[in-house]
């Protein structure tokens, strides 16, 4: 995934205040966390007076979130190990 698929990411900052608000959960809290935020989210994106339009809408939001979820995964994963590996040298 390039910088450019990337651009929603705006402030790494907040997005590394997230993950440590997160870190010493246990991994279904976290994950109750992230759905709450994604259903808060698509909740905020609506076509006014037209459900079915702002279904359609949130469908491909959603969409879009999962895929490029998807691809962050391993790259988010290599960062990590590599700053493993960076303390414990």
């Amino acid at each position: 995934m390039s910088d450019s698929d990337l651009r929603w990411v705006s402030d790494e900052t907040a997005v590394d205040a997230i993950f440590m608000i997160l870190a010493n959960r246990p991994a279904t809290d976290q994950g109750a966390i992230i759905a709450m935020l994604a259903a808060r989210w698509l909740a905020g994106h609506m076509v006014s007076g037209n459900r079915v339009a702002t279904g359609k809408m949130r469908k491909e939001l959603l969409a879009t979130l999962v895929k490029t979820v998807r691809g962050l995964i391993e790259p988010e994963e290599a960062e990590m190990l590599a700053n493993l590996r960076k303390r414990s040298h």
